[in-house]
């Protein structure tokens, strides 16, 4: 949870600070997803500490958001129990597969659709996947038992 935490209050910063938000990865879902894959047991509450916090800050679509972040940690339990995916390339590549899901249902919501459009979310999934790898492979460093023991 204090990954997820951590995650959290980061994309809250950069969020204020960045001037795009299409080249912020979305650092909460990527937190989210490195905590499930983690502990697929305990999905529920780093799954509501996201979508709440996510709702506390999102201007537009509140509940929609809220319900696709459970939505979205429930599906990353589902695959980390069918699969393993302690790598980190796994991790990435699901929550790049969840931004573009959960970006993507935004979009089709409002019924914004354009080429360019299209290109600044792939880029958003892309951005955010490898901002879980690179959480996902700091967390493993961290849980690894260390050599100088």
């Amino acid at each position: 949870m204090r990954l997820l935490l951590s995650c959290l209050f980061l994309h809250w910063a950069l969020a204020n600070l960045w001037p795009a938000p299409w080249w912020l990865p979305d650092l909460t879902l990527a937190g989210l997803v490195v905590a499930i894959v983690n502990a697929p047991h305990r999905w529920a509450a780093p799954s509501l500490a996201a979508a709440a916090a996510t709702a506390v800050w999102t201007v537009r679509d509140t509940g929609l958001i809220f319900l696709s972040l459970l939505a979205g940690g429930w599906t990353v339990r589902v695959c980390a129990e069918q699969w393993d995916l302690s790598d980190p390339r796994a991790k990435a590549v699901l929550a790049a597969a969840a931004a573009a899901v959960l970006q993507g249902v935004v979009l089709w919501r409002h019924g914004w659709w354009s080429w360019p459009l299209a290109g600044m979310w792939l880029m958003h999934a892309g951005v955010t996947g490898a901002a879980a790898g690179i959480i996902g492979s700091l967390a493993a460093d961290r849980r690894a038992p260390s050599p100088l023991v």
